[in-house]
């Protein structure tokens, strides 16, 4: 995290994206590799996921963007979809000039820090490596989140709130 358009660039975004990418290309036996995006309402969301994604796409991978969304909506949709990583552009509780990126496995779970060292030893030597000859596809699909609501909805269908004065 940090002030975005400043510790937290395009360029920054740019290479993360790509060393995501490298990281899940050399870590999969998958044929085609996908990940879910998301973001929260902060202004550079739109240029932060635009700089992520491009970095992943010219790498080959294929990017679902769900648009803007919570953190727990993206874990969801990684594992409801079956996808290889996920992608949240958020600060959470940080004001408004903060930005930040958080990835995630193929659970929808945080990075392990031995997987985090690993992406950020090719982060930092991001010039060693060839941009893929393939390029990603990008998929926005901005009602996926509305699975996540329904998931959440069905999850309390059975609990009584007659009792409870909600607000």
């Amino acid at each position: 995290r940090g002030i975005a358009n400043t510790e937290i660039s395009s360029n920054l975004a740019l290479s993360l994206g790509k060393a995501f990418a490298i990281y899940l290309t050399q870590s999969t036996q998958s044929e085609e590799i996908k990940i879910v995006i998301g973001r929260d309402t902060r202004t550079s969301g739109d240029m932060l996921v635009s700089a992520f994604v491009a970095g992943a796409m010219s790498m080959g991978i294929n990017v679902l963007d769900v648009g803007i969304c919570p953190t727990p909506c993206v874990s969801y949709l990684v594992r409801e979809l079956g996808v290889n990583g996920g992608v949240v552009i958020t600060a959470s509780h940080n004001s408004n000039p903060y930005n930040g990126i958080k990835l995630m496995d193929s659970k929808g779970a945080k990075l392990d820090t031995d997987i985090e060292f690993e992406i950020s030893q090719i982060f930092h030597n991001i010039t060693d490596y060839l941009c893929d000859t393939r390029v990603g596809r990008l998929v926005v699909d901005t009602d996926l989140p509305k699975r996540w609501a329904d998931y959440l909805i069905s999850c309390a269908k059975d609990i009584d709130l007659d009792k409870f004065n909600i607000i």
